[in-house]
């Protein structure tokens, strides 16, 4: 799968797949091979929930090719981690992964935290 999302991650700046569509079918399949490896059901139902709202987080990532690009490569480093049977590695580039997404999120317009009106 690691080299899958690295011909991903190539295939982000073409005009073909110009949703990206082929690219989040690949990272839910890894979302659900990692959700199977781990074989645990509570696991499983949190990410359920967190996995919702993840459609308007990864909309934001469709209009900044820069994140989208950089995310496909955090995709990538994590799935090169499991495959390598690195599961230190595994947590560290999946907080990043996270900790990047996070910073995104909060510094997009959309989906800013709104701030009380000073009085």
């Amino acid at each position: 799968m690691a080299s899958e999302l690295l011909e991903a991650v190539e295939g982000l700046t073409n005009d073909h797949d110009p949703d990206h569509v082929s690219y989040y079918e690949l990272v839910q399949r890894m979302d659900a091979a990692i959700d199977e490896a781990a074989a645990n059901p509570f696991l499983r139902q949190a990410q359920a929930g967190v996995r919702l709202h993840l459609a308007r987080v990864r909309k934001l990532s469709k209009s900044d090719p820069r994140r989208l690009a950089s995310a496909a490569v955090e995709h990538q480093r994590i799935a090169q981690a499991i495959a390598d049977g690195d599961p230190a590695l595994a947590i560290a580039t999946t907080r990043v992964h996270l900790s990047n997404a996070l910073q995104h999120a909060l510094n997009t317009k959309e989906l800013a935290p709104v701030r009380p009106a000073a009085s």
